[in-house]
């Protein structure tokens, strides 16, 4: 006979802590950002808030934090006005850490530098 499991919050035994997954590997946070000069999330998991640094740079801000820096991040943009694409950072002075990811977007067919983009990211690592 089939189980049903129904609940509004899974906890660890603590009950504060969050729960630790085994035997499988599921994003950690994730989030949906519009488009426009002003970032706001249309969706999220994990993401507190974000922070608006400049034309096509925001720092996405977690509500539980990463065991550290070093986490797996998948970032996808779009655009309206053509094919974009969204990138991580990779200087080491602007560098993610346990609490927030810093993505840059830009628009790769007009060549500009920087440009506020729709994104979607996953992120994948170890919570604190």
């Amino acid at each position: 006979m089939p189980s049903v499991l129904n609940v509004d919050t899974l906890v660890a035994a603590n009950g504060t802590d969050p729960v630790t997954l085994t035997k499988q590997s599921a994003a950690k946070a994730w989030a949906k950002r519009g488009g426009g000069a002003t970032p706001s999330t249309l969706n999220s998991l994990n993401v507190s808030s974000l922070t608006d640094n400049g034309v096509g740079d925001v720092s996405y801000n977690f509500g539980s934090s990463f065991s550290d820096g070093d986490y797996s991040i998948v970032a996808l943009g779009t655009d309206n006005s053509g094919g974009s694409n969204a990138r991580i950072n990779p200087s080491t002075s602007e560098a993610n850490t346990s609490s927030l990811a810093r993505i840059f977007t830009f628009n790769t067919y007009s060549l500009e530098a920087f440009k506020d983009c729709q994104t979607h990211i996953n992120v994948h690592g170890d919570l604190a």
